[in-house]
């Protein structure tokens, strides 16, 4: 039986918000199926702490993105998608770091060309922290994203196996 997960909303969108190309840096790149459908010209980086599968024409770097091997400004897209609300805590062997994820965004920043593009999504509703990941609520998400100017915001819920549209009041 297939699982449903928040990507697929995810991927979706990331795809559709990137132009034939551009540069564009993946963060987490492990478990993203979605490279292969970005659009035609693109040059396309993932970055991962974990072993990444080769892709046909994307070149994966097993790396810390605190330590990218990239030179500021190089990339006119980044997408984190379902990534920073792990950064800096134990799952994947980098933490516990409670700073993590406000680091991590720093980095994007510095990565991204001037009026370039962050594709970012993560979990939002009630704060909370565990083990393995961050859930962020409206105070949290506004301070790590302080210094970006938001071109778009959505919120889905899930509800079975659908993840739906919604207003950010009903995610409260």
């Amino acid at each position: 039986e297939a699982v449903v997960t928040d990507r697929v909303v995810e991927e979706p969108w990331a795809v559709s918000k990137v132009r034939p190309g551009e540069r564009v840096l993946d963060v987490g790149s492990a478990t993203s199926r979605f490279l292969r459908d970005l659009p035609a010209g693109c040059s396309v980086y993932a970055i991962d702490l974990r072993p990444t599968p080769p892709q046909p024409g994307i070149a994966v770097v097993r790396a810390d993105l605190m330590r990218a091997p990239f030179r500021p400004g190089s990339f006119d897209v980044v997408t984190c998608v379902s990534t920073l609300e792990h950064i800096g805590l134990d799952v994947y062997g980098q933490g516990p770091d409670e700073f993590g994820d406000e680091v991590a965004m720093r980095h994007l920043r510095r990565l991204l060309r001037p009026g370039g593009r962050l594709l970012l999504t993560a979990p939002f509703g009630r704060r909370a922290v565990s083990a393995w990941l961050r859930v962020y609520d409206r105070a949290k998400f506004r301070q790590l994203t302080a210094g970006y100017r938001p071109l778009s915001t959505t919120y889905h819920r899930r509800e079975s196996d659908r993840f739906l549209p919604c207003r950010r009041e009903e995610l409260d």
